[in-house]
């Protein structure tokens, strides 16, 4: 069951992020949204294969796979949400470069062995072990989602006052 929902996740997911690309590839609201799902539907397929270890080794390289493909996926939120609904790439080139460069680090770190440094698999139980980078990757998430998340509020009040005071318009202009 859990391998047949990785596999419709994966597809639906993978399905929606072509499509939406294709769609209109020179807006940046579509690039980044599907970037992010392009991301869920490859940690669907690696999530699965790391909770299926045949050994030690093998959950723990399935593990970094997973953090790796998990890496984008905070920045790609907050830059959808940044250029939503506009069809602009570059918010700020220093933020947006900055990212860039710590997603990358956080992959490197991942696969050097210092986000999770080793992997147990006992009685079909995985218990990984946290390595020193751990806060790198959590930080990088955390931070992104939450400013995602900040900026979509501020960007619903915004938009929720613009609509009110149309329609205030609309109805003092009716009297």
């Amino acid at each position: 069951m859990e391998l047949f929902i990785s596999i419709i996740t994966a597809i639906l997911s993978l399905g929606l992020a072509l499509f939406v690309y294709l769609k209109n590839p020179k807006s940046g609201t579509n690039f980044y949204f599907s970037g992010l799902i392009f991301f869920v539907g490859l940690y669907a397929i690696f999530n699965y294969l790391a909770i299926q270890p045949t050994s030690d080794q093998v959950a723990l390289f399935w593990t970094k796979v997973v953090i790796a493909v998990s890496a984008p996926q905070g920045p790609l939120f907050l830059w959808f949400v940044l250029v939503f609904p506009s069809a602009k790439f570059i918010f700020n080139k220093k933020l947006q470069a900055g990212m860039i460069l710590w997603t990358m680090a956080v992959i490197g770190l991942t696969f050097a062995g210092l986000v999770f440094q080793s992997a147990k698999v006992e009685s079909g139980q995985i218990t990984l072990t946290p390595g020193p980078a751990i806060p790198v990757f959590g930080l990088l998430q955390f931070g992104s989602i939450i400013a995602g998340l900040f900026i979509l509020v501020r960007k619903y009040i915004r938009a929720r006052r613009s609509e009110e005071r149309r329609v205030g318009k609309e109805c003092r202009s009716r009297w």
